[in-house]
């Protein structure tokens, strides 16, 4: 089932109910709202803060208790929405729950989350936005047994592809941090292979493609991507597949016994390097595997 919005959840984002949800996002760059068909995920620093879903009448809301133990819940107890003030009473509990997910977050640690989240604020609506290459259109997507911690456009900024609402490509995100990610069941290894079985049914990519184009239009719609114009279709060119490894240790072997031994793969595989110091995606700074091992990974 698609993640793209409904019609009626779409407008009740942007003209009913929830349009006072959606404004809150817009002003607060900690929280991401994520798309999930009759639902949707509000993330704090990675954790889901709060779950909205349609119900019979207006939407259910949900707080994950856990994140305030051994404390008492800061979530409003009425968890039906129907009307302003109900929804008006969650957002103003949305301080203490983020306090809450604070103070879980100091004693379990979600560093992988938190940046992933980062990443996707910086990318999407932060102050390089408009000049990024890249902008998230979902993330924590699943799909059989591959795992995509993000899927976005890649859509160059470059004035003669910006102009161009056709010449963009879908990405798939995967972010690793530190070099112990790498390796085991769920290490870059495995990662390729579940992508290259993906790729491998027929019509899922298509699929993916159109899903992905959907969520960033309604992204975009809802003020949450930082870019002037709709993208109509995805380009001719295979889609990208990025790593994300963030704090890589440059005189780790692994990395490199790993992209060294790949073979054949049925999309293009780049390795993102940083700004200097910053999370922005630009085109120009994601390599290939070839060009990782010439210059050192």
């Amino acid at each position: 089932m698609t993640r793209a919005l409904s019609p009626a959840l779409m407008q009740s984002l942007e003209t009913g109910l929830l349009a006072p949800l959606a404004e809150r996002v817009r002003g607060d760059h900690t929280l991401y709202l994520a798309l999930r068909g009759e639902g949707l995920n509000l993330y704090y620093r990675g954790a889901n803060l709060m779950r909205v879903d349609r119900a019979a009448k207006g939407f259910e809301v949900f707080f994950d208790d856990a994140y305030a133990s051994p404390g008492p819940s800061p979530a409003p107890s009425r968890t039906r929405l129907t009307a302003a003030p109900e929804l008006a009473a969650w957002c103003d509990a949305l301080a203490a729950m983020k306090d809450c997910v604070d103070r879980y977050l100091a004693r379990h640690g979600k560093a992988e989350r938190a940046l992933q989240q980062r990443l996707v604020d910086e990318n999407n609506r932060g102050r390089v936005a408009r000049q990024s290459d890249v902008f998230i259109a979902d993330i924590e997507y699943a799909e059989g047994d591959a795992r995509f911690d993000a899927l976005g456009v890649l859509w160059s900024a470059e004035s003669a592809h910006r102009k161009d609402d056709t010449r963009a490509r879908l990405v798939l995100l995967e972010l690793k941090y530190g070099d112990e990610a790498l390796t085991g069941a769920a290490g870059l290894e495995a990662h390729l292979a579940d992508l290259a079985r993906l790729f491998a049914t027929p019509g899922r990519i298509a699929a993916l493609e159109a899903e992905v184009l959907a969520m960033f239009e309604q992204q975009r719609a809802l003020g949450l991507i930082n870019v002037g114009k709709p993208l109509r279709a995805f380009g001719a060119g295979p889609p990208w597949a990025l790593l994300v490894l963030a704090n890589h240790n440059p005189r780790s072997e692994v990395l490199r016994r790993i992209l060294a031994g790949l073979g054949p793969l049925p999309f293009e595989l780049r390795i993102a390097r940083a700004s200097l110091m910053g999370l922005g995606l630009y085109e120009a700074s994601m390599r290939t595997v070839d060009a990782a091992l010439r210059e050192g990974v």
